[in-house]
């Protein structure tokens, strides 16, 4: 250095190279994304999808339900319907036949049958009611427990009790004495088209006739009118 003094340098420390181990240098590793999330979305997608379509299928489930029970009542109104037209129908027809009967049926005898009638009680010649009476034909002994079917046979047998009768026989009773007989215990043998006759010692016969009027189907007798 200038001026005798010498200059002193500062010593210069070389970098140390830092040197590491063999075998023990840094390595990198490269971590893979995680996809986590996207199958969290996948399965909330699914959920999402899923419970949709359940919804949907339960909202047309309900529907085809309500339009079923929709169907029903309405077959059951049909049915209901078909039935109260049968049923009417069936009405008709029943009035109809009945209607029919009642104009093809008289149930009233002949002037020549009323005759005969009362020509073989007054005789007491009951036999000739054989061929007046239908088979079988109701006989009914009022006051007694007598009565039911009979055979022409047995009937003529049973109408000999009015042979005890005094004659003659009237069968031109007046609409208020049959009226009477009517209004009694003994009112259903008393019908409009019934020959209703009186013997003058007081028994009462009445007889109903079938349909067209040519046999008896039905003989009441009362031993006396004040039963009726």
């Amino acid at each position: 250095m200038e001026n005798g003094q010498e200059m002193q340098e500062t010593p210069q420390v070389a970098p140390q190279d830092s040197q590491e181990p063999e075998g023990s240098k840094p390595q990198v590793v490269v971590s893979k994304p995680v996809h986590k999330h996207w199958a969290t979305w996948l399965l909330t997608v699914l959920l999402v999808l899923s419970l949709a379509g359940s919804s949907f299928l339960w909202t047309r489930l309900q529907a085809v339900q309500k339009d079923n029970n929709q169907l029903k009542q309405e077959k059951q109104q049909l049915e209901q319907q078909v039935d109260q037209l049968k049923a009417a129908d069936a009405d008709r027809k029943k009035q109809s036949a009945g209607g029919s009967e009642l104009s093809a049926c008289s149930y009233k005898p002949s002037e020549v049958l009323k005759e005969n009638i009362k020509a073989a009680l007054d005789s007491k010649n009951t036999a000739a009611f054989a061929s007046y009476v239908s088979s079988p034909v109701k006989y009914v002994l009022a006051g007694s427990e007598y009565g039911g079917e009979r055979t022409p046979d047995e009937a003529v047998a049973a109408l000999e009790y009015t042979h005890s009768a005094e004659g003659p026989w009237n069968f031109d009773l007046p609409q208020t004495t049959i009226d009477e007989y009517d209004s009694g215990d003994y009112a259903s043998y008393f019908d409009v088209n019934t020959l209703v006759g009186r013997a003058t010692s007081g028994m009462v016969i009445a007889f109903e006739f079938n349909c067209d009027g040519s046999k008896i189907d039905s003989i009441f007798v009362a031993p006396s009118e004040e039963l009726l």
